[in-house]
């Protein structure tokens, strides 16, 4: 039983590593989207406080990322235990990870509106909708 914990351990780890790799580009698009809004999230925000929250609320999604991924890993591997093909269960990941990236562009577009930056309707108009989604 403790072989079976450490392979699945080391399975999981070697797959996010995987995934990290060969999906870098959307991860680092993620994380540029992450400072920009700490950027200008921080140019508005009246206290270091509200800073403070907003860094721990980005390190909250980065674990519900991870976590997304971990839950989708662990589907897959129990889905082979039972001879079941669920790499379908991967989408859980990908779909947390988009809605993040959407949620930081939105949060970055509310931030520029508040520091009076002109942001087209059309833009403002479509994060509504695709927020109403999320």
């Amino acid at each position: 039983m403790k072989n079976e914990t450490g392979n699945l351990i080391i399975r999981i780890v070697t797959t996010i590593g995987i995934y990290l790799w060969h999906n870098a580009s959307v991860f680092i698009i993620y994380l540029v989207l992450n400072i920009l809004d700490t950027l200008t999230g921080m140019l508005k925000a009246k206290d270091s406080r509200q800073g403070l929250h907003g860094v721990l609320r980005k390190l909250g999604c980065w674990i519900l990322i991870f976590v997304s991924f971990l839950v989708s890993i662990a589907f897959v591997d129990i889905g082979k235990k039972l001879n079941l093909n669920l790499h379908i269960m991967f989408f859980l990941g990908w779909y947390v990870l988009g809605a993040m990236i959407l949620n930081e562009l939105r949060s970055i577009v509310k931030n520029l509106i508040q520091l009076h930056v002109f942001i087209p309707k059309i833009f403002t108009k479509c994060l509504r909708k695709l927020h109403c989604f999320i």
